[in-house]
């Protein structure tokens, strides 16, 4: 189950920026689980993506962690530099979308779970000759290696002229910047004591650093709920009744029960793909959701469930 409380909720993004963005100095992120445990992506929940996109930047120190495109290699030189790279056991992704650009391969390890580790662009010297290609391009590297990607150039002619030394090249290449990024998490990782550890973002005034811990069990405290419940009966479900609570204005108490079919709101029937239903539904009695009501979201807190096999949820 993939719920992290109000980050889940309709304004998830918006706790998430005011979290990251009134930190003055340092920002420090305490975590047991990796980006890699999260499973989204920007078509899905923007809060849950951008915590995403936190935990990957906290590992790698890339701004912009790149977004598989499914395109195809674009000659078939970058076809045998795919090849190479998949047989140093590494996997190599073609067209990479970063920022507005298209990196022509980004490698991925299996030793780093936290996204890509190198960028390699190959390139023709025809392309290179013209000097307003030469500017542009090197605008564009410039604009990458500040989101924190680490680049590596290939030379068709070098590549054909001596294609095992240029394999070599990059296998090392490939090798350090592994290195690197393992000592660089290394100095900030700590085993915690627990099986549980709680994000927590603060501002101190001290040099900017951000520390992450060694992926362990998913298992979260509050605020941040990551692991299922041991028993499925106490999650909201498809025709179940749930008793609700506001926890603003009136602090209006109102039952929904929702359904797989239609709604009828005068009994307090609800359809599972209306947003209402959503925000309920995977969620436990006592977690804490944000319903949209109108244009606004209102917080409100689940009281009771009601099974549709006429029990209540533990």
């Amino acid at each position: 189950m993939q719920r992290f409380g109000p980050i889940n909720g309709l304004a998830g993004k918006r706790r998430l920026n005011v979290l990251f963005t009134r930190a003055k100095q340092k920002i420090v992120t305490f975590s047991s689980m990796t980006a890699a445990d999260i499973e989204a992506d920007e078509h899905t929940n923007p809060g849950t993506y951008m915590l995403k996109r936190w935990l990957a930047y906290a590992a790698g120190g890339i701004l912009d962690a790149g977004e598989e495109t499914e395109n195809e290699p674009d000659s078939d030189f970058e076809v045998f530099i795919i090849d190479q790279i998949r047989a140093m056991g590494c996997k190599p992704v073609p067209q990479v979308g970063v920022a507005g650009y298209f990196v022509d391969i980004g490698i991925r390890h299996q030793e780093w779970p936290h996204g890509f580790i190198l960028g390699v662009e190959r390139d023709g010297a025809t392309y290179h000759s013209a000097k307003f290609a030469r500017d542009r391009d090197r605008l564009r590297q410039e604009i990458l290696e500040n989101l924190g990607w680490k680049l590596h150039r290939i030379w068709s002619t070098d590549w054909f002229n001596n294609p095992r030394q240029e394999t070599e090249r990059l296998r090392k290449v490939i090798g350090e910047r592994l290195t690197f990024l393992k000592n660089r998490e290394h100095e900030y990782v700590q085993t915690p004591k627990q099986q549980t550890a709680t994000v927590v973002v603060k501002s101190e005034p001290a040099t900017a650093v951000t520390n992450l811990f060694e992926p362990e069990p998913p298992m979260l405290s509050a605020p941040i709920q990551l692991m299922p419940s041991s028993k499925a009966e106490r999650r909201v479900e498809v025709g179940d009744t749930v008793r609700v609570r506001y926890l603003t204005d009136d602090k209006r108490i109102i039952k929904i029960t929702i359904s797989n079919s239609q709604s009828d709101a005068s009994h307090g029937i609800v359809h599972h793909r209306t947003p209402i239903a959503s925000a309920l539904l995977g969620a436990e009695a006592g977690d804490e959701v944000e319903i949209l009501v109108g244009s606004y979201i209102r917080p409100a807190i689940i009281e009771d469930i009601s099974k549709s096999n006429g029990g209540r949820a533990p």
